[in-house]
């Protein structure tokens, strides 16, 4: 019943990624298969993310991301309580309420 703070994105070692998407017989060559700062669409959401290009180690990255942070969000039992998770991250929950700032436009 309290009210909550998530700091941070769960990212996974690159490798964890890499060995799913080996069994799953993805490309693991080339640009796709790098991680770079990349414009998706996920949850009805549009962002920038460093992720991939090649789509299944894409939906691997961020199906885990996703599910570690709705497992913290759902540790404060938002359905029984009343509380007010905030998450810092730069992944949207699905239920999240999005502000975006683009720090680096700011810099000299």
């Amino acid at each position: 019943g309290k009210n909550g703070m998530i700091i941070g994105t769960p990212h996974l070692s690159e490798n964890t990624y890499k060995l799913i998407g080996t069994y799953l017989n993805c490309s693991l060559l080339g640009d796709e298969a790098t991680i770079k700062r990349r414009r998706i669409q996920r949850n009805g959401f549009e962002f920038y993310f460093m992720t991939y290009g090649e789509p299944v180690l894409k939906t691997i990255q961020l199906y885990m991301i996703e599910s570690e942070l709705e497992q913290c969000i759902g540790r404060t039992r938002l359905l029984r309580e009343h509380a007010v998770v905030y998450v810092f991250s730069n992944y949207p929950c699905k239920q999240a309420e999005l502000k975006t700032e683009d720090y680096l436009e700011k810099v000299l």
